[in-house]
């Protein structure tokens, strides 16, 4: 399901979100958006460094990535909850019902855990990457960069814990234990990134 809310308008995709729909984008989407934002302003403090040759253009080219990850993500969120969604009312009058219900709410699941692992992870790239611009000398985007720091943080942040809300619905043990400990990775990056002080 292809929402395209990054065809959106800012403010109709704010509208989506507070709409009080069966179907419709929710945290993870929020999350990444709000990521794809401190992504922007990274970009730009990077683009204004190379524009005075002072940075190594490897970092551009991961925050382009990153910048398109998050991108795809907005909607991928969006995508994951609602097949999730549909699973959960599927029909269950009999047997073979049930099971194909319980198997396609479990691949829901697992979607809508690994897709805000990736918001949380390109969230987090995005903000030790603005941490290391702000350990160089100060420029004029200084006060953009810890916006993108805090902001990409607790984007970061809140995938995880979304992530970790449907990671315990799953049954499978071993798809529960392989994003368990992308999930234990990702929240050691992120005590990290909270412990530099960008205020």
């Amino acid at each position: 399901m292809n929402l395209l809310l990054i065809h959106k308008s800012l403010e109709e995709f704010a509208a989506a979100i507070a709409a009080a729909r069966p179907v419709m984008p929710g945290g993870g989407c929020a999350a990444a958006a709000a990521g794809l934002m401190a992504a922007g302003l990274v970009e730009m403090a990077l683009n204004m460094a190379a524009a005075e040759a002072s940075i190594d253009d490897s970092l551009r080219m991961q925050m382009q990535q990153t910048h398109q990850r998050l991108l795809a993500c907005v909607d991928a969120d969006a995508a994951a909850y609602n097949e999730l969604l549909a699973a959960i009312h599927l029909p269950q009058n009999d047997e073979a019902e049930k099971a194909r219900r319980e198997a396609a709410i479990e691949q829901g699941l697992v979607l809508a855990t690994a897709t805000p692992l990736e918001i949380a992870a390109a969230c987090l790239q995005t903000a030790e990457i603005g941490i290391v611009l702000l350990g160089g000398e100060p420029t004029p985007a200084s006060g953009d960069l810890k916006i993108a720091v805090l902001l990409a943080g607790a984007s970061a942040k809140g995938a995880i814990q979304m992530a970790d809300l449907n990671l315990n619905g799953i049954t499978e043990k071993h798809k529960a234990a392989s994003l368990q400990q992308q999930s234990i990775v990702l929240k050691a990056r992120w005590e990290k990134v909270n412990g530099k002080t960008v205020c």
